[in-house]
């Protein structure tokens, strides 16, 4: 622990080095026994980063007492420090360790220097008296204790003197109480120090003076909000805020470690303390941050899910980040975190000192972030980038000519549609330096792809150079143009379309810059979504001239190179209701009545007829359509007729002379009468009569006259012969 309240009255580095310095040198064999009750009760216990020897080149304690006055100043701080380490080493020092009178020289100065009135003077004396300690003891405890930084030093140094904590911890319980002047964030460490070495006495004591430090140690065990807050209400009530009760109950639970680090009370503890400190436009001190990160990095994966959430920072979304301190608090660990939170508006001069803050990397892409999530009208967007570049010492476009990223397609975007960015003159600027590096002068008759760097057959040597230095300079920056035109959604993006296809030709640039490929993906113009009637000319923001060329040059390109899909294409424009924003009326119907014979697709045919026809020329329609299906109807029928006729007549010819006529006559009827039975009965009574008009009578054999008669009652049955009919016919009959 670092306790800052005695900086100025000890110097506690140079104590953990006379420390640590007679703890290596010593060859004592309670040297570890020491070492663990230094650790558990000196305040000034820690790591000692430089040694003694490192720090001022002394290689012996005694060396030390003798020459630190060459090295640095000799004030209080120094000599406390020396003392008190002195002393406390007593029982592991070594008579080698000093020479002559170093010891006792120091010992005068130190005397002298401090006075019998200072307290780190008393504790030594104490420390090292033998036949006088009472003597001392007594000047210690007479000694007018007010401040509770010399209250907790005293007890750190004899933590076993009952008569001293029995002397004291009234006035400590005062000072931690409604007289408190004690800092909570920056001197926790009296907090902590009382939880952990006090906790037995203070639940044995059954005073009500200690009654605030039995809260504190309770503070280091629970949940101060447990119980609706009691335990906090009750410090509220001794003085205390209710943001430095939750900040004691985090960093007090975490220093203790009584709590179990993986509950879900310490969870709970942990967001609480974050949903504190982190919103808003209020600072705190540095430790408080650090107790946030340490949550943070604690906690990134929690190990008993809190209220279904995996990670602490899910329990924080909605909250705003307000102040510098709570983004480069959240910063590290921004992968979890809402992309909110690590926006940076430069439009607010607070935000200013990131650049300084942040590595330059880290810096950018929290702008390009806030670039391209951020709502900014022109005079905010400019004013942001001024400061960007005031800031950095450079304009915020040269990222456009360093990298391709993703990302920063909409910043492009963004810059462009404001004009502060001059999309189309970039775009210019390359075709013409592409023209001149081809040595090439523009035709603007021409109307075919220009070769791309290394495709054209001639020059590659001298012309190798000039490719490179071209490759590199345009490669990143035409990325962004070539994404802004992706999707032709602007006027901007249109312009730079229109420029390449006039300058290169609507092909382009293979696998560099091609606006027909632009075009398919941007309108479905490929043959699946052709013949699907998906492609469709419609971008709200484009004028109606801009859509008009752009059907232009799409149905040009089509008619030049796929001619077999260049029909479909003008019926599914045509069938779509948003080309009556762009497209003329009498256009689109004269278009349409030209395309409607070449069509194939019946109810495409329909679609564009009841689109495009007046009522009259549609009842016009519908009246050739009945008229042509009355037509197609008779000529089936005569058809029909034609084909049971010239059956019947077969039937004859196969059959004559023989005894199966009427059997294959009454088949023929049998058979057929499912369909067209009124012309085969009307085709056979024709034949009975003119056989009976031939012959007069029917002579035939018994089998012959038996289908006869099964024919007759067929007919009769269908009702296509009378009985009469059939009685005269009968009477014509003879069994041969």
């Amino acid at each position: 622990m670092e306790w800052n309240i005695y900086k100025d009255w000890l110097d506690p580095v140079l104590y953990r080095q006379m420390v640590s310095m007679i703890y290596q040198l010593s060859s004592n064999a309670d040297k570890e026994a020491f070492l663990k009750q230094e650790r558990e009760n000196s305040l000034f216990y820690g790591i000692c980063e430089r040694s003694m020897e490192e720090e001022y080149n002394l290689h012996y304690p005694g060396e030390v007492l003798e020459r630190m006055k060459e090295r640095r100043t000799m004030t209080k701080p120094v000599y406390r420090a020396l003392g008190l380490a002195l002393a406390g080493t007593s029982c592991i020092q070594e008579t080698c360790m000093f020479n002559g009178t170093q010891k006792s020289g120091f010992w005068k100065q130190f005397g002298k220097v401090l006075g019998e009135k200072d307290l780190c003077y008393l504790a030594v004396r104490c420390l090292l008296a033998t036949k006088d300690r009472k003597l001392w003891v007594d000047a210690l405890h007479q000694y007018p204790y007010e401040k509770v930084e010399e209250m907790i030093f005293i007890l750190s140094v004899f933590p076993e003197s009952d008569t001293l904590w029995q002397k004291l911890k009234g006035k400590i319980a005062a000072c931690f109480g409604r007289e408190r002047r004690l800092s909570v964030y920056e001197d926790w460490h009296f907090y902590a120090w009382i939880a952990m070495k006090y906790e037995k006495r203070l639940k044995n004591d059954r005073t009500k003076e200690t009654a605030v430090l039995k809260q504190v140690v309770k503070l280091s065990q629970t949940n101060a909000a447990n119980a609706n807050g009691a335990l906090e209400e009750q410090l509220i009530k001794n003085g205390y805020k209710k943001e430095e009760v939750i900040f004691l109950n985090g960093i007090l639970t975490g220093a203790r470690r009584y709590l179990d680090p993986n509950s879900l009370t310490a969870e709970k503890i942990a967001v609480r303390v974050l949903k504190t400190f982190l919103p808003g436009e209020k600072m705190y001190p540095d430790v408080v941050y650090e107790l946030c990160e340490t949550f943070l990095r604690k906690y990134d994966c929690f190990p008993v899910r809190l209220g279904g959430q995996e990670k602490i920072q899910n329990c924080l979304y909605g909250m705003k980040v307000e102040n510098v301190r709570t983004f480069l608090t959240l910063f590290p660990f921004r992968k979890n975190g809402m992309k909110e939170w690590h926006y940076i508006n430069l439009n607010q001069e607070k935000w200013h000192c990131l650049a300084a803050q942040l590595k330059e990397e880290e810096f950018e892409k929290c702008v390009n972030d806030t670039l391209r999530n951020g709502t900014f009208e022109k005079p905010e967007l400019e004013s942001y980038l001024a400061a960007y570049q005031k800031l950095t010492g450079r304009e915020y476009v040269e990222i456009f000519w360093k990298k391709i990223d993703y990302d920063l397609r909409h910043v492009f975007h963004l810059l462009s549609e404001n004009e502060i960015l001059d999309a189309v003159g970039l775009m210019k600027q390359f075709l013409k330096e592409y023209r001149e590096m081809r040595n090439k002068e523009p035709d603007q008759d021409a109307f075919e792809p220009i070769p791309f760097i290394g495709e054209a057959d001639t020059g590659e040597n001298q012309t190798g150079e000039a490719e490179k230095v071209f490759g590199e300079k345009w490669d990143s920056m035409l990325y962004y143009p070539k994404a802004d035109m992706e999707d032709i959604n602007t006027m901007t993006s249109f312009s730079m379309l229109k420029l390449v296809i006039t300058q290169i030709g609507i092909e382009g640039i293979p696998g560099i810059l091609e606006p027909w490929s632009m075009l398919q993906r941007s309108f479905s113009l490929y043959p699946y979504g052709i013949s699907r009637g998906e492609c469709e000319i419609c971008r709200p923001l484009l004028e109606r001239n801009a859509h008009q060329e752009l059907f232009m040059w799409i149905e040009e390109h089509l008619f030049l190179t796929d001619v077999g899909n260049y029909i479909s294409f003008l019926r599914s424009i045509l069938l779509k209701d948003s080309t009556g924003l762009w497209m003329e009326p009498k256009e689109a119907m004269q278009m349409a009545k030209e395309i409607l014979p070449y069509l194939e697709d019946s109810s495409g045919k329909e679609s564009l007829r009841r689109k495009y026809m007046s009522e009259e020329e549609l009842r016009s329609l519908e009246r050739e359509k009945e008229w042509k299906q009355v037509q197609e109807t008779r000529m089936r029928k005569l058809e029909e007729e034609k084909k049971i006729k010239k059956e019947f007549n077969l039937l004859l010819r196969k059959n004559k002379g023989t005894n199966q006529l009427f059997e294959q006559i009454y088949n023929f009827y049998y058979y057929g009468r499912y369909t067209e039975n009124s012309l085969r009965a009307r085709i056979i009574l024709s034949y009975m009569r003119d056989y009976l008009d031939r012959r007069g009578k029917i002579v035939t054999s018994k089998e012959e006259i038996k289908y006869l008669l099964l024919l007759f009652q067929n007919l009769y049955k269908n009702e296509k012969i009378a009985l009469e009919g059939i009685r005269q016919m009968i009477d014509l009959m003879e069994v041969a």
